[in-house]
């Protein structure tokens, strides 16, 4: 995912960072960090509804392992987007 959103912030390469028009260049920064926002939100979703489904296998994925470095690039663009 961290990787994905790099492609899409630099236009897969194409464009530096600090060169980008700054409206289009935070909107994109914005998207990554919904992106982040919604796919922890569906993960906790599904962890719940699997906890509450009886006979059901429990969900034993690492949440750390899964958005670690998710969130911390995340953090990172909540401080360029301050």
């Amino acid at each position: 995912m961290v990787t994905a959103c790099k492609t899409y912030i630099n236009g897969d390469g194409m464009a530096r960072l600090w060169e980008q028009p700054r409206q289009p260049l935070l909107e994109k920064l914005k998207h990554c960090v919904s992106l982040y926002k919604s796919y922890q939100a569906i993960f906790q979703k599904t962890k719940e509804k699997i906890d509450a489904t009886p006979g059901e296998k429990p969900f034993e994925f690492s949440e750390m392992y899964i958005f670690g470095k998710f969130e911390t690039f995340c953090k990172r663009l909540d401080k360029v987007l301050i």
